[in-house]
């Protein structure tokens, strides 16, 4: 008992340490944002006028991403290990769903704007 409870206890803490960590962030982030370009009006201007590279840059991150699933899918692949493999597949396949569906919405919200 005492051992689930410390791996209980680890995921919860760093689970809740990243969900602070981000809303943190995105409030420093808004905060100086909006402190900065001088008002709200401003600030969501700016952001209009940085799509296109907010764009590359989620496009970035998504090829890093990919990079590092096939690097981790080719050790796995070389080492023979099956398990490894499958579970590298399923997480593959998970994490294309998700940004598929992140992308899709954010889309289907620029489709509906006009």
């Amino acid at each position: 008992m005492n051992n689930v409870w410390k791996i209980s206890k680890k995921l919860l803490t760093s689970l809740t340490g990243l969900c602070i960590l981000m809303l943190f962030t995105a409030v420093i982030v808004a905060s100086l944002g909006t402190l900065l370009s001088g008002g709200l009006l401003q600030w969501q201007t700016a952001l209009k006028t940085a799509t296109p590279y907010l764009y590359l840059w989620r496009l970035f991150i998504y090829v890093i991403l990919a990079s590092i699933w096939y690097s981790t899918f080719k050790t796995y692949r070389n080492k023979a290990n099956q398990a490894g493999i499958e579970k590298t597949k399923r997480l593959g396949i998970i994490a294309f769903v998700v940004i598929i569906t992140v992308e899709g919405s954010k889309l289907w919200g620029i489709i509906n704007d006009y």
